[in-house]
């Protein structure tokens, strides 16, 4: 926005040289109701006003006419955006330019994509620029997750609602939904999205000039088939409320990844490529350094003081925490993790299983039990994990399930459920309390089918709701040890299945896994290798 109004007082102030030259800013949040971006834009098409230096605002914010010359500053590789700059030309009398740094390879790089498009994303970019009902987009569409936003869609955005993404901590506002749903369409597979491209997305009806409604029209597999969106005073508003309502909707089925959503501006600035240069004239280093770890917090011995003795304050980086700067550790940011923070931000009562599958090719005479790792939003996708064992590895699967509800008691038992495993796995005394659980663990029936979570993940996910046996989890929740039954071979067979037993009544020690039961050994029979070692089948002795 503040280039936008510095250019236009520049092109003012020199306009006793080019008095052909009539320039407005037209800058963001657009409203309906704002008088003076009204003016701004009927003096543009009536031809009071012949340059309109514009924010994003223009590429799909407003219903600006076609024009005879675009300038594009900041461009960046989005088939989308380049979409809507065609939609603003006046056909083949228009002249596209594209404003680039001498020294920036992204924009060689975009410029060249937009000149070697292929023939199906050229196709589609003509029906997007020329249709308002639009097109389905083909797989290869451009589209960065680095959404340029200028600082007046900041403004509105503070007070807009929004998607938060647990994941990288994106955010979708209604006027990124568009390109979302867009490239939701995009990322479907090839069985779920139409063969033809020309089939329109967006259907409009229209009872009064100032009344619109949008509804998005989704291909065949896809979890619901139309979204409709609520009456706006424009045609763009109408497509922009109901690609929100539309995001909303797969978001809360956990259909909505990461990589769909705009990358937040703290973290497209971490990310950014290292463009560093020296300038031997002034020896200075120039260009985007990535940050380095923050500096370890200084023992109290070695605070620095000043001339008078007093100590001066030092500031602590807001990503160091307590534990930290108590273990004196130092933590890098492009690895720490988003997701577990702004999962504790989360209330709702929809839970996001992950049916976590182990391969039968460590021991396939006993196979590991897959289980549940439910959150309160969708894991990202993560990829087979390799788990070795002694001699081979098993591959271990990570799948979504279909979102799961549960009351306060089913929901008091998983929490209880969880600390009970996690006290047995890590050999602590864990506590926390339910509403600071980030996770709970749930077993999985052994009438699961094992090959259903090793399957590629897609809609719609499998329902596990009938397959967790609540008897077995209120069963560990309540006690953490049960005396094996030795009355007879067969109770204690049937007990060590599926089991680990331990030789101490004390909840915290060592575990071993069971398993079979040898009916020909005795207490004095020696094992195999003690045999080898010709030791006395009486220890004592």
């Amino acid at each position: 926005r503040i280039t936008a109004l510095a250019i236009v007082e520049v092109l003012r102030t020199v306009s006793g040289h080019l008095p052909f030259i009539r320039a407005e800013a037209l800058t963001g949040p657009w409203a309906h109701d704002n008088i003076s971006q009204l003016s701004i834009l009927k003096d543009f098409i009536v031809g009071k006003c012949n340059l309109l230096v514009a924010t994003k605002i223009a590429e799909d914010g407003v219903e600006v006419p076609p024009c005879s010359c675009i300038i594009r500053y900041d461009i960046f590789d989005s088939s989308i955006s380049y979409a809507h700059t065609c939609a603003l030309a006046n056909g083949p009398e228009c002249h596209l330019v594209f404003m680039l740094d001498p020294n920036s390879d992204a924009g060689r790089r975009t410029v060249r994509h937009l000149a070697k498009m292929p023939e199906d994303l050229k196709h589609w970019t003509q029906l997007a620029a020329t249709r308002e009902t639009g097109a389905y987009p083909p797989a290869n569409m451009l589209q960065t997750a680095d959404y340029y936003h200028s600082d007046s869609e900041e403004d509105v955005n503070f007070r807009s609602e929004y998607i938060k993404d647990p994941t990288m901590s994106g955010k979708i506002y209604a006027d990124d939904a568009v390109n979302v749903v867009y490239r939701y369409f995009s990322s479907l597979p090839s069985a779920s999205r139409p063969t033809i491209t020309s089939r329109a997305i967006f259907r409009f009806t229209s009872s009064s000039p100032s009344v619109h409604v949008c509804t998005i029209i989704f291909p065949s597999g896809s979890p619901f088939s139309t979204v409709e969106g609520p009456p706006s005073a424009s045609t763009i508003a109408a497509k922009r409320a109901a690609c929100f309502k539309a995001c909303k909707q797969l978001h809360a089925l956990g259909l909505l990844p990461y990589q769909l959503f705009p990358r937040p501006k703290e973290v497209a600035r971490r990310l950014r490529p290292v463009a560093v240069f020296i300038d031997e004239e002034v020896e200075q280093t120039k260009g985007d350094i990535l940050p380095t770890l923050p500096p370890a917090p200084l023992p109290p011995s070695h605070v620095p003081s000043g001339e008078d003795g007093t100590n001066i304050p030092t500031v602590v980086p807001e990503a160091t925490s307590k534990a930290q700067l108590a273990s004196g550790t130092r933590c890098y940011k492009r690895k720490a993790p988003e997701f577990w923070k702004n999962i504790l931000e989360v209330k709702h009562n929809t839970y996001y299983p992950t049916i976590i599958t182990v391969d039968r090719n460590s021991n396939p005479s006993k196979p590991y039990r897959p289980i549940l790792f439910i959150t309160r939003n969708p894991l990202p996708v993560i990829e087979e994990i390799k788990l070795h064992f002694a001699a081979t590895h098993s591959l271990t699967y990570l799948r979504p399930g279909h979102p799961l509800q549960f009351d306060d008691q089913k929901l008091s038992l998983l929490h209880r459920y969880t600390l009970r495993a996690m006290r047995a796995i890590m050999n602590k005394p864990l506590n926390c309390a339910m509403e600071e659980m980030p996770y709970f663990l749930a077993p999985l029936d052994f009438a699961w089918d094992i090959e259903t979570g090793k399957a590629q993940s897609r809609w719609p996910y499998p329902d596990v709701s009938d397959y967790i046996p609540w008897d077995l989890v209120i069963y560990a929740a309540e006690q953490h040890l049960v005396p094996l039954r030795t009355e007879s071979l067969e109770s204690l067979e049937e007990d060590i299945k599926d089991a680990v037993v331990q030789d101490w009544w004390t909840e915290f020690t060592k575990r071993y896994d069971c398993m079979r039961l040898r009916r020909d050994l005795n207490p004095l029979t020696p094992l195999d290798d003690l045999a080898k070692a010709k030791i006395p089948a009486n220890l004592v002795e």
